[in-house]
């Protein structure tokens, strides 16, 4: 029979394989010395407990007790939620993560040194939100959607050639930022169109005030298969799907560590170092509470209501499925106005893109027979449309009732 000893912390008689062990001199004494006084779930507590306490150390003697960009109270119910921002991306020795198990001066040099300001995550996800900052005025423009996909897409074009900060960037990273730009306004789409554009937790945060601070929260994680990044570059019907099929929500940074943490279990042990007894028990009960509206909210909201727009606003005439057709019509273009043979170089300079977006559609398009590839010696490769190619590109014109050189204008 195993050994038994009880826990300093909690007081219940455990076996020992539930003590960690010392090391050194004191472990080779094989007896109740050679393991700590308190269990490891109780060393786990006691540590978490210490984490939190020296945080709220350092956002109220340090810092206000606020956070730095919103102003709202981040000692309380949202201390689960404080992260660390350096001011000064050049004056960064190491983030809180990884400094938080230290002792509390260590931690306050810390944050003197690298120069920190306390955020609530959804501030610290609209700060480093960089693309959205630049374009926040047209991904949030009001009216945006009732536009077609073909102007959305001139929208995006003129917004980028026009911001000083990225029309001077190279047409591989215009063509990031845009891809970039397309999630955020499907992000907006469907949040609009599952929530109003509402955190289903808070009931607070929309996507008018902070965008970047909604996370896609599973209410049930057996269900779980996807993550935001997996399918952000999908049609909006499609993630609106992939939501229904996986009972999934929008929720605030916030309200989304909220739910997903222990904190209201430990709160009454937290603030006792800092408060008396009443008062304690006053700020933990309504710590319960917020915790309880909080998840109540979140998982009692039903997805399947039936009134979702499922269409793809962004979604150009040509299919994704289809990208060889739009690619064809832009060499036809180009056929029209320099003529056979020409050079990737040539596609870039006037069509415009980049080379490493052109070769798998030109290597597919040979595939088909629409185009012809020659190398001469000394000379990079070229290529021809061939006439098969110049009548498929003039039968799409018919179909898609859509030129070659209004379609190149949309690049």
């Amino acid at each position: 029979m195993e050994r038994e000893k009880k826990c300093g912390r909690c007081h219940q008689l455990l076996p020992f394989s539930a003590f960690d062990r010392y090391g050194g001199q004191r472990r080779e004494k094989g007896g109740l010395q050679s393991y700590k006084s308190i269990c490891r779930i109780c060393e786990a507590k006691r540590n978490k407990i210490r984490r939190h306490r020296n945080k709220y150390k350092l956002i109220t003697e340090y810092f206000n007790g606020k956070c730095h960009r919103c102003g709202v109270d981040i000692t309380k119910i949202l201390l689960i939620t404080v992260e660390f921002h350096h001011t000064d991306p050049n004056n960064w020795s190491t983030i809180y993560h990884k400094i938080r198990t230290k002792s509390y001066d260590k931690i306050l040099e810390w944050a003197e040194k690298d120069k920190v300001i306390p955020l609530c995550k959804n501030c610290h996800m609209y700060i480093e939100s960089s693309n959205f900052k630049l374009f926040e005025e047209l991904i949030l423009q009001e009216d945006i959607f009732k536009k077609n996909a073909s102007e959305i897409d001139k929208l995006l074009n003129l917004a980028i050639g026009q911001n000083p900060e990225v029309k001077y960037l190279s047409s591989d990273n215009r063509i990031k930022i845009k891809i970039s730009i397309k999630q955020w306004l499907r992000k907006r789409f469907i949040i609009e169109q599952m929530s109003n554009g509402v955190c289903t937790g808070c009931g607070v945060m929309n996507i008018y005030n902070n965008l970047p601070s909604f996370q896609m929260n599973h209410l049930d994680p057996s269900k779980k298969q996807n993550e935001w990044l997996n399918i952000h570059n999908l049609d909006s019907e499609k993630i609106m799907k992939v939501f229904i099929k996986e009972d999934c929500v929008w929720v605030c940074s916030n309200c989304h560590k909220i739910i997903h943490s222990t904190f209201d279990i430990y709160s009454e042990d937290l603030y006792k170092y800092f408060f008396p007894k009443t008062i304690v028990k006053i700020i933990s009960s309504k710590i319960n509470q917020q915790f309880l509206e909080i998840s109540n909210r979140i998982y009692n909201f039903k997805t399947t209501n039936g009134k979702f727009d499922f269409r793809s606003p962004l979604k150009l005439e040509i299919n994704l499925g289809d990208t060889w057709k739009k690619y064809l019509l832009r060499l036809f273009y180009l056929f029209q106005k320099i003529g056979n043979p020409f050079t990737l170089d040539e596609i870039v300079k006037y069509i415009g893109g980049s080379k490493h977006t052109y070769r798998p559609h030109l290597k597919h398009i040979l595939q088909m027979g629409f185009l012809k590839v020659y190398r001469k010696e000394g000379l990079r490769n070229r290529w021809e449309l061939t006439l098969t190619g110049i009548q498929e590109a003039k039968n799409l014109e018919k179909k898609l009732k859509i030129t070659a050189k209004k379609l190149k204008n949309e690049i």
